[in-house]
């Protein structure tokens, strides 16, 4: 995975979003089938699998830099180049990771 900090908070779990995906999370099954859309760089990817511990984790995200969405992640200038490390770091765990 590729250390950042998703949310924007120097603590995620205290940020709004990162209580909302506590909520989440507390409210899963453990050891279901488990689709995550939107990845980005992995961080709750990473949660999922350490507090539910999923049968089969589906990933989700097109790591694609898409300069017309410029108020989004995948939309900034500065995103461009991580994209690509996102791919190269998901694709190492192709055929798809089992829990």
């Amino acid at each position: 995975m590729i250390d950042t900090n998703e949310g924007g908070a120097a603590d995620p779990a205290k940020s709004k979003r990162g209580r909302a995906r506590e909520r989440l999370q507390a409210r899963m099954p453990k050891g279901g089938v488990v689709a995550e859309i939107g990845v980005w760089q992995g961080r709750f990817s990473e949660r999922i699998l350490a507090i539910t511990k999923p049968a089969a984790l589906h990933l989700i995200d097109p790591w694609l830099y898409q300069p017309e969405f410029g108020n989004t992640g995948f939309g900034k200038k500065k995103n461009e180049h991580a994209m690509g490390r996102c791919i190269a770091t998901w694709s190492r765990a192709s055929p798809p990771i089992r829990a």
